[in-house]
C-alpha cells in the first residue's frame, strides 16, 4: 500500500512539474527591429516598453504580438536607451547616451509622466 501511494504522490508532482514548467518558458516575440534590444518592462501581461540602440523605445499592448515606437520625440539623433521603466502607466523613465560629436557621448535620462507621449530631460 505505501508503495503504490508513493508511485502516486510521485507522479503527481512529476506531472505538476511537467505543467509548470511548460507554461512559464520564455516565447520568442519579433520586435519589428534590428537594434540591440537592452532593456524591457512589462507593468502588466500585455503591458510593456522596450529600450534599445539607434533610438528604439517601442510599446506594445498584447504582450509582444505587434510594437509600436514610442509616440513622443525622444531624442537627437544617434542614441542608445540601455534602461526603461515604468513605475505606472504613465510614470516612466530611460537612460541611454547620444553621439554629441565625432569623438565623444554623452549620458542622460529622460522621464515620462504622460505614458511616453512626451519626454523631459531633467534640468
Amino acid at each position: 500500500m505505501k508503495t503504490r501511494i508513493l508511485i502516486l504522490v510521485t507522479t503527481i508532482f512529476i506531472l505538476l512539474s511537467i505543467s509548470t514548467n511548460t507554461f512559464s518558458q520564455w516565447i520568442l516575440q519579433n520586435s519589428e527591429t534590428t537594434s540591440t534590444l537592452y532593456s524591457v518592462d512589462f507593468l502588466t501581461e500585455n503591458s510593456g516598453w522596450v529600450a534599445g540602440g539607434s533610438d528604439v523605445i517601442k510599446l506594445t499592448h498584447d504582450g509582444g504580438q505587434s510594437w509600436i515606437k514610442a509616440p513622443g520625440q525622444l531624442s537627437p539623433p544617434y542614441s542608445n536607451w540601455y534602461s526603461i521603466c515604468f513605475v505606472n502607466e504613465n510614470d516612466g523613465y530611460v537612460c541611454g547616451n547620444y553621439y554629441f560629436d565625432s569623438n565623444w557621448w554623452e549620458a542622460w535620462w529622460k522621464f515620462t509622466t504622460n505614458g511616453g507621449n512626451t519626454w523631459t530631460r531633467p534640468s
